[in-house]
């Protein structure tokens, strides 16, 4: 068996259970293990080292290792994500290394204060198992050879990363944080009135502590892309620096976009991606990529923000009357509401292709949670395919050649927690394109459009409409893709996470490619489209997170997670933390009791001095640092 074993909580990578776990006594941890039946386990690394590959890269190099005999056999095990850690003993005076190499990342941890997950752990994704014929009941940890300890020193360049140049190491950003760091970091410089040069000058110090750090390239073009917003003019959530790519906004949707947003109190981001809902809708029979899958244009497309505030519903409607003032009934078809799969099956025999519009999402979820409805399967089939089919006693669905669009608002706090399992289980959320936006009060009463104005949009939509008539001649128009554009989308796809946050981008890159470039009254994917398409589909990894579901069985369960996701930014004040969390919708029971098991627990602190609470890992970096971190 291996020890020592430190408990952390059940779908948890972190933080241990104990505050001292680093020097905690077996008899201590044991106890703590007692306390929590189920958790998850972590394996205390002072006289191990585990190899533990990052991507696929790395696990490919350490196969290749294994096969060249340079890798005996040891204790190993899968991560939720299919990835083999294998534990060996640890070699005298080892510390703890990264090999970022020729696109590989591979993590060497061991000694005082490392740990990581072993079987039977559970994260929200998958389950930690023992690999075949490898699990401590069947071998022992081996010792590294000499030669290969030496060959990965030299990968790592004989030491850690490289310090930033303050001389603080700082906290490591990882794969998947780095463009999400980089923006926050961007956008609050901006904020501050910086100019793109300081900007890009202060992200190129800071991205040396991405894990791989993103290109030079890359990281000027954040900042070049967050330099074109005024610095009052950056849109925002509230609660966490996400930023709708400024580059996108361009072509007809673009105009239309900036436009209304200057008559209306409605984000840039919600008109723009209305607009190309409204188109994908149109086009999802004329145009489709130069491709064996022929992706139609389609988008689920939902937008997330506070109630009044962000003004989702104006959204919604003003680009809905834009387009049916345009189109013709038998080009645009929008229903205002479903009740069952029998209903939009019924308005499917009518017409072909549908835009369903839910002003409240969430009233479309508690019509999927009726007992014995089929459809929740019948709109998430209807994503991917054309066609559903459902045959029982009671009745008898067929759809065929059908092409459904989604266009739905929600508040952030109600889509985190009206999702049942069954949604989450069939991969429902994504299949949806959120956008989340914020947007500041500008209007005590709305300016009229002058009719000129309105006229130019117009103009617009009915040249965009005359460029895709001749492109698909009364067919289909199947979009090439320039050779560069293809070697950019496909740098990002085999680079892309293997997380839940990530499934389906791929499809919606797809499907915004072809749309990206009508939209700029392209015949062609450019090298330009492409890289839009990447921004947008970075954009929606990062909103992904923000949103994410809050899976949990009790309301206790969720206001203690609610907790969790927003001190994660940092030390708030009571009045704050309440606020953020909305305790008034939670109730002072359910809060007191959320609160009470969290600093009970060890999670959250709540700081006297100070009067801020704080997850409690957190709290511990920040004194460490000066309270800088």
């Amino acid at each position: 068996m291996l020890t020592p074993l430190i408990p952390i909580a059940s779908g948890k990578k972190g933080p241990p259970f104990i505050k001292d776990w680093p020097n905690a006594s077996l008899d201590v941890l044991e106890e703590a293990m007692k306390m929590h039946p189920g958790c998850n386990l972590g394996l205390r690394l002072d006289r191990f080292l585990a190899l533990d590959p990052d991507n696929q890269k790395a696990a490919t190099f350490l196969t290749q290792l294994e096969k060249k005999g340079k890798l005996p056999p040891t204790v190993s095990w899968l991560t939720w994500r299919g990835m083999q850690i294998r534990l060996y003993r640890r070699p005298p005076d080892f510390s703890p290394l990264k090999i970022v190499h020729q696109g590989m990342n591979l993590e060497l941890r061991t000694g005082v204060g490392q740990y990581v997950l072993v079987p039977d752990s559970k994260v929200k994704t998958g389950q930690y198992k023992w690999a075949p014929h490898l699990s401590p009941a069947d071998v022992d940890e081996a010792e590294l050879p000499a030669e290969t300890l030496d060959l990965l020193k030299k990968l790592a360049g004989n030491g850690p990363r490289p310090k930033t140049e303050n001389g603080n190491q700082g906290e490591e950003i990882p794969k998947g944080r780095r463009n999400e760091t980089l923006i926050s970091i961007a956008g609050s410089l901006r904020r501050r009135g910086m100019t793109q040069d300081e900007i890009a000058a202060i992200l190129l110090v800071v991205n040396q502590r991405c894990v791989p750090p993103l290109s030079e390239k890359e990281v000027r073009r954040i900042a070049q892309s967050v330099a074109l917003y005024q610095p009052e003019e950056i849109v925002v959530n509230k609660d966490h620096s996400l930023i709708f790519p400024p580059e996108v906004l361009s072509g007809i949707a673009g105009r239309f976009a900036k436009t209304y947003a200057q008559y209306l109190e409605v984000s840039e981001p919600f008109l723009f991606m209305g607009y190309l809902t409204l188109l994908g809708h149109i086009f999802s029979d004329r145009v489709t990529l130069d491709s064996e899958i022929h992706p139609q244009p389609r988008l689920f497309t939902i937008f997330l923000g506070e109630s009044a505030d962000t003004r989702k519903s104006t959204a919604i409607n003003k680009v809905t009357q834009f387009f049916r003032e345009m189109i013709s009934e038998e080009d645009l078809t929008l229903i205002w509401g479903v009740g069952s799969a029998e209903g939009l099956a019924k308005a499917f025999a009518a017409k072909k292709k549908i835009l369903l519009v839910q002003d409240e999402l969430k009233s479309l979820v508690q019509k999927c949670r009726i007992d014995g409805s089929v459809l929740l399967p019948c709109i998430n089939t209807l994503f991917e395919g054309n066609r559903f089919q459902s045959l029982t006693k009671s009745h008898d669905i067929k759809i065929e050649e059908a092409q459904l669009c989604l266009l739905g608002a929600s508040t952030l706090d109600t889509y985190q927690n009206m999702f049942a399992p069954q949604f989450l289980d069939i991969g429902f959320p994504n299949r949806l394109f959120i956008v989340i936006s914020d947007n500041q009060r500008r209007f005590a009463v709305p300016p009229v459009m002058p009719e000129q104005v309105r006229e130019s949009l117009r103009q617009d939509l009915r040249q965009l409409l005359r460029h895709v008539g001749l492109l698909s001649n009364g067919g289909l128009y199947a979009m090439p893709i320039d050779p560069q554009a293809m070697k950019i989308f496909s740098t990002w796809y085999f680079d892309l996470e293997k997380t839940v946050f990530a499934k389906r981008l791929d499809t919606y890159g797809h499907r915004l490619l072809s749309l990206v470039a009508l939209n700029e009254l392209k015949d062609r994917v450019t090298a330009d489209i492409a890289s839009k398409v990447l921004a947008l589909l970075r954009y929606e990894l990062e909103a992904r997170r923000q949103a994410d579901p809050i899976e949990a069985d009790n309301a206790i369960a969720k206001v203690e997670e609610r907790i969790r996701r927003v001190l994660s930014g940092g030390p708030l004040s009571k009045r704050e933390l309440e606020r953020r969390c909305h305790k008034n919708r939670s109730g002072t029971w359910a809060w007191n009791t959320a609160i009470r098991n969290l600093t009970s627990e060890g999670e959250v602190i709540f700081d006297r001095k100070t009067g801020a609470y704080a997850l409690a890992n957190c709290h511990q970096g920040c004194h460490q640092s000066g309270g800088d971190k």
